[in-house]
């Protein structure tokens, strides 16, 4: 029988303490006790640290997802569809209805629900843009539940931030439309799919989970009808499932009745939104451009190098899927039917009925794309290796994140410079006539407005509109009255309609066929040309007279 452990009393080297320490035979430390009290001093353990809980990291990596896109954003100037955006939100719900009877029938919950959000914040730049913000860190949230629901926590984190970095990402959630909220509600239905095909639960539990996924998934089809394809992605992923699983067609059943609810109650919208498809006029058929949209522009915009190195890790990620398929069916087949379905189905579509597909319109499909590039960054062997791969993403990622931060970033829009050179400069010239005797005392100042560039349907008012703060105290001269459709029309300039006037401004997108028609007019009036300047897009030119 083995001997008891003995112990001896070694001196503490911190001398003058007081403390002394016990050592066992073997050499190991047992107690630290005080030389006066005899009691135990030795530090308490360390309780083992508890891993977060699947919604605390979410929500964590959905944070950082939401300051990442939201930083700076206020910087780049709104451009022609944010200004769709505010034209149609900022007038009141019964205008908005009768707005969305004519047009834009497909965003109009979404222009309800910003109306709603204006009408508690107040209108501004930033606050346009603060719902996208929300709704991308949400997406990100959602995105890391789905993946740790299908596969690994790691993986879960990876594909967090691949999505973060991937340049869509950002400009979406930067963006004052519908493409962030209907990135969100897509992986939320996606999310509760999974639940309800998983589910271990009774019949009353996975009758929750498909109600709820069927008013997900109508409400996002609501807001963005694009998601339809969505839904036709997560019919070919079931179909898929039962296919692999060799299961009888039936389980299908619970699927296959919401996806017919689903269709049935959005029906009306879709078949409003086909007699209302001269809004997607502008959209051009397939052509030898395409291969570029869809490869590089519908990810990756302005950013080639971070499409052709991303696209070669999605690649490896759709073969490390699919040799992993028996073990994770579920994340094979919805991922790679969302990244598919809807982009095939969009191009056949513009080639068989009208012309529909636009890079942007798939947004919602990037968390497939990022689970993809996320999976062959997660099979690197070491995790050194693959910190290193993410720091390649996030080097990637970088420029176009930085050029999306530009003041003229969104399609070159210079309609904040236009607005802070107006108000400046109108306030110097109140200034100036406020101070000078011969100044009428109801002299006022009024802005004209002429063509927007590259879009013949609508006026220079936007700007305005977008801006209003920038233009208040200036008559709108030649508005046409209340706007019928989405853009407030002009009327024709006459010199009768400057009468009053002493100073004038005159906003027209440069090259606009209608400049020197207008210069006519003011020279009729009376007036001379005071200031001139020049943006990218935008003329801007004070007229005055005495």
């Amino acid at each position: 029988m083995a001997d008891p452990p003995t112990s001896s009393r070694v001196a503490d080297p911190r001398a003058g303490t007081g403390v002394g320490t016990d050592v066992d035979a073997g050499g190991g430390t047992v107690t630290a006790l005080d030389e006066r009290t005899g009691l135990d001093r030795s530090p308490a353990p360390l309780a083992p640290r508890r891993p977060l809980r699947s919604w605390q990291l979410a929500s964590l990596l959905g944070l950082i997802a939401a300051v990442v896109t939201g930083a700076f954003s206020w910087v780049p100037s709104l451009w022609y569809d944010e200004g769709a955006t505010v034209t149609a939100t900022t007038r009141d719900v019964d205008a908005l209805g009768v707005l969305v009877s004519r047009v834009d029938v497909v965003h109009a919950l979404y222009y309800w629900l910003m109306h709603q959000w204006f009408d508690l914040v107040g209108y501004s730049a930033v606050a346009l843009r603060v719902p996208s913000i929300l709704a991308a860190g949400v997406a990100v949230a959602l995105t890391v539940l789905l993946v740790e629901r299908l596969a690994t926590r790691r993986l879960a984190v990876i594909t967090a931030v691949v999505l973060i970095a991937i340049p869509r990402f950002s400009w979406a959630g930067g963006e004052g439309r519908s493409y962030a909220l209907g990135l969100a509600l897509a992986t939320l239905s996606t999310l509760l799919l999974v639940l309800a095909i998983e589910s271990g639960r009774a019949e009353a539990g996975r009758r929750v989970l498909w109600t709820a996924f069927a008013v997900v998934t109508g409400l996002s089809i609501v807001l963005y009808l694009y998601l339809v394809l969505l839904l036709a992605a997560q019919a070919v992923a079931v179909v898929t499932l039962l296919a692999a699983r060799r299961l009888a067609p039936r389980r299908a059943a619970p699927f296959a009745l919401v996806t017919a609810a689903v269709l049935l109650a959005t029906a009306p919208l879709l078949v409003v939104a086909e007699s209302q498809k001269g809004q997607v006029g502008w959209i051009h058929p397939l052509d030898a451009t395409t291969p570029h949209a869809v490869l590089v522009t519908q990810f990756f915009p302005k950013a080639a190098p971070f499409a052709l190195i991303g696209g070669l890790a999605a690649v490896v990620g759709i073969a490390l899927l699919l040799r992993a398929h028996r073990a994770r069916p579920v994340l094979v087949a919805m991922t790679l039917a969302t990244l598919v379905v809807p982009t095939l189905a969009l191009l056949v579509a513009t080639v068989v009925i009208t012309p529909l597909y636009s890079p942007r319109y798939l947004t919602f499909s990037l968390p497939a794309l990022a689970i993809l590039i996320a999976v062959a960054i997660d099979a690197l062997p070491r995790r050194a290796v693959r910190i290193v791969a993410l720091l390649a993403v996030l080097a990637l990622a970088a420029p176009p994140w930085v050029a999306q931060r530009m003041p003229e970033a969104k399609q070159h829009s210079d309609w904040s410079q236009v607005a802070a050179y107006v108000e400046s400069e109108s306030r110097e010239l109140a200034s100036e006539e406020s101070t000078s005797p011969g100044t009428p005392v109801d002299a006022q100042a009024g802005v004209v407005w002429g063509g927007l560039r590259e879009h013949p349907t609508s006026t220079s008012r936007v700007i305005a509109q977008s801006y209003p703060a920038s233009f208040a105290g200036l008559d709108d001269i030649n508005a046409a009255g209340p706007p019928r459709g989405l853009w407030q029309k002009n009327t024709r300039l006459t010199p009768d309609s400057l009468d009053g006037y002493r100073s004038v401004w005159y906003v027209v997108s440069n090259h606009s066929l209608t400049q020197d028609e207008k210069f006519t007019v003011f020279a009729e009036a009376g007036f001379a040309l005071a200031q001139t300047e020049h943006f990218s897009r935008t003329d801007v030119y004070l007229f005055t007279r005495d």
